[in-house]
């Protein structure tokens, strides 16, 4: 469920991505790697296309998250227990969100959008629970009032939470319009001016006839 953690789910516009990833990946090596494998990704698309020399060994590549023991796994493992719903269900609706920007119905995944509608969720479900206090932690409430439901809430809130969150360590903030609320694919320039001769009118045709002589003049008597 988790095994790509540390790769990059989308690579469109990878490069400059992969650049933002490792600029702001502070001590967390699977952003490291992920902008790594951004970059090997957008070289071998170049060199499919363009025939452009391919090194196949990316310099600081590091090891899979899951072969190096470290507090990054700690804190994965942690995660993991937490949203066990939400991660998944939210890396899923972040895949959804790259395939429109891919068919040009976006121009970045909504990470704003995505964020505040997690914010909003939480809130209101904070409120509920504060509301329906006595009978969700009273003394009579069962261990499904106590645990379960708020654990679900926490889930739904957390889906759109981890979709604005894989936006981020996806490198998405470095594409212009990422922090509109909503991004939309920027509209198309109009066409280039029509530069084209314009058709000049077609000439009459000349009547047939013969040798044509200059008018000689009239003699006066």
């Amino acid at each position: 469920m988790f095994l790509d953690l540390d790769e990059p789910i989308s690579l469109y516009r990878a490069r400059e991505r992969g650049i933002w990833c490792i600029n702001h990946a502070g001590p967390w090596m699977f952003q490291r790697r992920r902008g790594q494998l951004m970059f090997r990704a957008d070289d071998e698309a170049d060199h499919m296309v363009h025939g452009v020399a391919l090194d196949t060994h990316v310099d600081g590549l590091p090891e899979s998250i899951w072969f190096r023991w470290s507090w990054e796994l700690i804190v994965t493992g942690i995660l993991g227990l937490l949203y066990p719903v939400a991660w998944p269900v939210g890396r899923e609706l972040y895949r959804y969100h790259t395939r429109m920007v891919e068919a040009r119905r976006l121009a970045t995944p909504p990470i704003v959008a995505m964020t505040w509608t997690a914010t909003f969720l939480a809130a209101l479900f904070t409120v509920f629970m504060l509301g329906m206090h006595d009978a969700m932690f009273g003394a009579g409430a069962g261990f499904g009032r106590m645990y379960v439901m708020p654990w679900l809430l926490a889930q739904i809130a957390g889906i759109f939470w981890w979709a604005g969150m894989y936006g981020r360590l996806e490198g998405w903030l470095a594409i212009p319009g990422s922090t509109e609320f909503w991004p939309k694919e920027p509209d198309q320039l109009p066409g280039a001016a029509n530069f084209d001769p314009i058709p000049a009118r077609p000439m009459r045709p000349e009547a047939p006839g013969g040798e044509r002589r200059p008018p000689q003049a009239r003699r006066r008597h």
